[in-house]
């Protein structure tokens, strides 16, 4: 197995094989999290039109997402897994906006099949990969909206590349309390008021979902499928 790691949405577009879309703070760990119940849909978007497109086709639709200023719908929560346990989405339809994430899944054009993860369904998806045995893996770390890095994207792809080499990721695993002191410490400031800061540690359960989440790209948005494994 070829393991690649690439960045940022420019590695998106270059990524190929078995593509992972990685984006822990906050939209691949929201993404588990709304995914572990029994949804009707689920659908990507990178862009507040196409979620005004797709909520007009179904009014009751739930949305959930980052607002993007001047166009935006109204959002029922933002892009957040603890927000998303207050709610019963069972049967409903969910529209995700984010800027990484959603942009990384419609990117990655060369791609024989997207996958969205991240430390929440690292090991459901490694397992997954090795049971397609797919010969060239890409791992994609989103970062800060696709255009800068970001230290937990870039160690959860370093736990990937040693859970997908036999490992278990130990070194990795003792680093994580650090991404508090770094990329992290945006979750307990003052601007982060809508968002729970209990979404610090749920961005950072390991393994605490047992699927894998594939991406289907369908024009301006992706619909997501839960694989159980």
């Amino acid at each position: 197995m070829q393991i690649e790691t690439h960045h940022l949405l420019e590695g998106a577009a270059n990524a190929t094989g078995v593509v992972v879309i990685i984006d822990v703070f906050r939209a691949s760990t929201t993404t588990c999290y709304v995914m572990s119940q029994s949804l009707t849909d689920y659908f990507l978007v990178g862009d507040s039109i196409t979620v005004a497109q797709l909520k007009k086709a179904d009014s009751q639709a739930f949305l959930i997402g980052k607002p993007e200023g001047g166009l935006d719908p109204q959002y029922d929560i933002p892009n957040s897994p603890t927000l998303s346990l207050h709610h019963d989405l069972s049967t409903r339809v969910v529209v995700h906006r984010t800027a990484a994430g959603a942009r990384g899944v419609l990117n990655a054009l060369r791609a024989d099949e997207v996958l969205v993860a991240g430390f929440v369904n690292v090991g459901a998806t490694v397992t997954y990969i090795q049971n397609q045995k797919s010969s060239v893996v890409s791992l994609v770390c989103m970062g800060h909206e696709g255009t800068l890095p970001a230290p937990e994207d870039e160690l959860c792809a370093e736990f990937f590349m040693a859970r997908l080499k036999g490992g278990e990721g130990v070194a990795d695993r003792e680093r994580i309390h650090t991404l508090r002191l770094t990329s992290g410490a945006y979750f307990f400031g003052e601007a982060q008021g809508e968002y729970p800061t209990a979404d610090f540690e749920r961005c950072l359960e390991i393994d605490r979902f047992g699927f894998a989440v594939r991406a289907e790209q369908i024009g301006s948005y992706a619909r997501l499928r839960k694989v159980s494994v």
